[in-house]
């Protein structure tokens, strides 16, 4: 009991410690935009058979995309060490054996499988392996004997004419099959050409069932909006095309609700500039700040 009152004493003595010396000290003040920019952010990516970790830190900055960084440590947490990673390269895991990572390589714009050899810690300055697919490729994993890899990539030809116009037309992605050494690479099934899951199977159109899109439709339903509105999209976003943030925009313009509309040049569905995450985060202060009482 006595041994118990007197850690107990040591942790209230330490504790008033604490707060007089917090009491002398400058408050930080409320976290801002740019405080959210410094803050560091990290992921696991793979383990070896080794039981090395690999691992990605992201972190801001008030101008231009995420910075990545690429780290190794022991499977203990020990040993942490930056990767000096080749220029364009984006690791996705360790090759079976553990001497090697594979991912996706920049070339001509596209990105292309490619598997760079690890040594004491230290990645190659050049690949050993390098695939290049037409359109490029998303994403790969090795099979279970680490003898082959499977790719997810678009199996079509490149558009000649696509520096003159830019044709839309449904996306494909099937899979590409290749031994690791990069030889006898085949796609594994001509006629499959939609393996993303970004289909959804019976999905609705509106000339289909009109009244169920109209139910949960925004526009429609734009005279009962009676909460301030701020609409932030981005230009280049593919998943909910600009037009249709405009559109609602002017709808609820048109009938004198407050709202206001921000676009964000070049960016998809969320900023990847930080100078636009930022202002997301500028806007959204502010409007809660002058609507939210």
């Amino acid at each position: 009991m006595r041994m118990t009152r007197f850690v107990l004493g040591c942790i209230g003595v330490g504790l008033g410690a604490q707060v007089a010396m917090g009491q002398s000290n400058p408050v930080h003040g409320p976290f801002t935009a740019k405080d959210w920019a410094s803050v560091h952010n990290a992921h696991a990516v793979a383990v070896s058979s080794t039981r090395a970790i690999l691992y990605g830190v992201g972190y801001g900055a008030e101008k231009g995309p995420t910075h990545a960084e690429w780290w190794l440590m022991g499977g203990d947490g020990s040993n942490p060490k930056k990767l000096e990673v080749p220029e364009g390269f984006h690791p996705m895991g360790f090759t079976r054996d553990g001497q090697g990572l594979y991912g996706g390589w920049k070339v001509n714009e596209h990105q292309q499988f490619a598997i760079f050899g690890l040594k004491d810690g230290k990645l190659a300055a050049a690949p050993s392996t390098v695939v290049v697919l037409p359109r490029g490729v998303g994403s790969a994993i090795p099979s279970p004997d680490g003898m082959r890899f499977a790719m997810s990539a678009d199996p079509r030809e490149p558009d000649p004419m696509n520096e003159t116009r830019h044709v839309q037309e449904p996306g494909q992605t099937s899979l590409y099959i290749v031994n690791a050494d990069g030889t006898s690479g085949a796609w594994w099934c001509r006629d499959l050409r939609y393996i993303s899951g970004t289909l959804t199977v019976g999905a609705r159109w509106t000339d289909e069932d009109p009244e169920a899109f109209s139910k949960f439709s925004a526009v429609d339903s734009a005279g009962k909006v009676t909460t301030p509105l701020l609409i932030l999209h981005g230009e280049a976003d593919l998943r909910v095309p600009t037009f249709q943030g405009t559109e609602y925009f002017q709808i609820l313009a048109a009938r004198g609700k407050t709202v206001r509309m921000v676009t964000y040049p070049g960016s998809p569905h969320f900023p990847v500039l930080w100078e636009q995450r930022l202002d997301v985060m500028k806007e959204l202060a502010e409007w809660l700040a002058k609507y939210n009482k």
